[in-house]
């Protein structure tokens, strides 16, 4: 995908966020099994997650999601893995909207200890993923 087509999308898509059913426009990109649990979990108020084997999608950052969708499907074309990496990272709004999702996750510590990427994705992933519980209100880090 060229850069001015993927800008162009971008625009296009940034300009429906405020609408219902915005999902549509993602969605097209996305496995078909996944299409109802995103209409879901636009809508929840509350989610509670138990996660043994990977960050969840709304912790990801992109680098993160990009090296486990190539790690997945390795011959998917760039332009289909930077559509589903930015609509990873278009479910994450839930989390910063007026009335945010009440995320509550319990992860299991080799998720951060389990390579990903190279170690830069890594770093940044743990970083990212620790630096939520002051983005977030109420969220916080309960180590056990």
């Amino acid at each position: 995908m060229e850069h001015a087509s993927l800008r162009a999308w971008l625009l296009d898509l940034a300009s429906t966020t405020r609408e219902r059913g915005y999902w549509r426009a993602i969605r097209k990109d996305l496995p078909e099994d996944f299409h109802e649990f995103v209409t879901i979990e636009a809508a929840l108020v509350a989610y509670r997650q138990f996660e043994t084997m990977l960050v969840p999608g709304l912790l990801q950052t992109a680098d993160h999601t990009r090296a486990l969708i190539n790690g997945a499907r390795p011959g998917l074309a760039p332009d289909v893995v930077e559509r589903r990496v930015l609509a990873r990272l278009a479910r994450q709004r839930v989390l910063t909207r007026a009335t945010p999702l009440q995320y509550h996750v319990i992860l299991e510590e080799v998720i951060l200890e389990r390579p990903v990427g190279n170690s830069l994705v890594m770093h940044n992933q743990c970083g990212w993923s620790f630096a939520w519980r002051h983005r977030v209100r109420g969220a916080g880090l309960r180590p056990r």
